[in-house]
């Protein structure tokens, strides 16, 4: 099971604020570089236990993201020869809140505040091996 942020969550900025095209095509996206989310995600994102790490870490290393539409996801593994079993999106992120504002929901899931339309913020697909 393949489990990734949608593409339109890469969309929007942290105030949800439509900032990027639809991905396609591997379009890169540079970010500063990726900071602790699991470290602020205090326990959403490591069930089994957390404990405080470093205090305001800043990675100096720039993200690189290469921005794939969700079509194009399901046909380069089709292309690849593998059979899609099962594609679901979500309307809620597990564990973290990468936008402002999130509604949280039980098990440790967020969702768009009421005021924001609801997307897909996340897919889950299986694929096996022809």
């Amino acid at each position: 099971m393949l489990v990734e942020f949608h593409p339109l969550s890469n969309m929007f900025n942290s105030q949800w604020q439509l900032k990027h095209d639809y991905p396609q095509q591997g379009a890169l996206l540079e970010l500063p570089g990726v900071g602790d989310y699991v470290g602020t995600a205090q326990g959403g994102l490591s069930p089994a236990g957390f404990e405080h790490g470093m205090a305001a870490f800043v990675n100096p290393e720039p993200c690189y993201l290469y921005r794939w539409g969700l079509a194009e996801v399901v046909s380069a593994l089709l292309g690849a020869g593998f059979q899609l079993e099962a594609l679901h999106e979500y309307l809620y992120v597990n564990g973290e809140q990468p936008f402002a504002a999130m509604r949280p929901l039980p098990g440790r899931r967020y969702t768009a505040p009421a005021a924001v339309p609801a997307v897909p913020l996340m897919y889950a697909l299986s694929a096996r091996r022809l």
